[in-house]
């Protein structure tokens, strides 16, 4: 692929367009016997039967033959481009990068550019923001992808319990769990970490009651022989 013809200050002609990709000719090589260009990325990837030139039919030489166009590499690189960042406002500070030099500096002026942005790389997102500033958007995306709660869990390092795998936008969980076939046991406050249908927690619900019961009178057992005072613990809630 090219160069985009809107980074040039001046703009150039169809001469110097690649008869491929539209673009600006980029690392240029002849491709034909008539001496026509096409950028190297264009010419690896294709395959022509004639020119891709418009309104030249000439042969068009087999990859041997094709050398770099260096009188199109050496005007091209001298040409003056502005950086990418020209047309893109800081979401930080509303400014755009104001450089402008020529084309064989512009890669070395990406690297250094303070108004260099990366996009977010969640599906759906449109923010962009400097490399240092992208990590703490990443921990708050709405687009970043989330397990349901209800998922599987590992209990008392045994085999997973099986629960609900949906995997998808923290955007979209409120709505998935509105309608999610699981659900987190009442005592999940407690520390139980069952995850089931209706059905089975029915099963589940009333010994999970009692197995915290008898933990519970224990732990008062303990704390009476120490000569502590255990309050009341919070009632334990009822199945759904």
């Amino acid at each position: 692929m090219g160069y985009d013809p809107n980074l040039f200050v001046k703009p150039l002609g169809d001469f110097w367009t690649c008869p491929k990709c539209d673009l600006i000719l980029r690392e240029p090589v002849q491709i034909c016997e008539n001496s026509h260009s096409i950028c190297s990325s264009c010419s690896s990837s294709s395959v022509f039967q004639i020119c891709p030139s418009t309104g030249c039919n000439g042969a068009v030489l087999d990859e041997k033959s094709r050398r770099l166009d260096a009188t199109t590499s050496r005007f091209l690189s001298s040409q003056s481009i502005r950086c990418a960042n020209s047309t893109q406002r800081s979401q930080e500070t509303g400014e755009v990068c104001d450089w402008i030099g020529p084309l064989i500096e512009g890669n070395t002026h990406a690297i250094e550019c303070t108004f260099s942005t990366t996009a977010c790389p969640h599906t759906g997102c449109n923010f962009r923001a400097r490399s240092s500033a992208l990590p703490t958007h990443l921990r708050m995306c709405p687009f970043r992808l989330v397990r349901c709660p209800n998922g599987s869990v590992n209990i008392g390092g045994g085999s997973p319990r099986r629960g609900c795998n949906y995997k998808g936008g923290l955007n979209t969980m409120d709505q998935h769990l509105s309608g999610c076939e699981y659900s987190p046991c009442p005592q999940a406050s407690y520390g139980c970490r069952f995850v089931s249908t209706p059905a089975m927690m029915e099963v589940h619900d009333p010994e999970c009651k009692d197995l915290l019961l008898s933990e519970l009178r224990e732990l008062r057992k303990q704390l009476a022989s120490q000569g502590v005072s255990a309050q009341s613990a919070p009632p334990l809630t009822t199945g759904p």
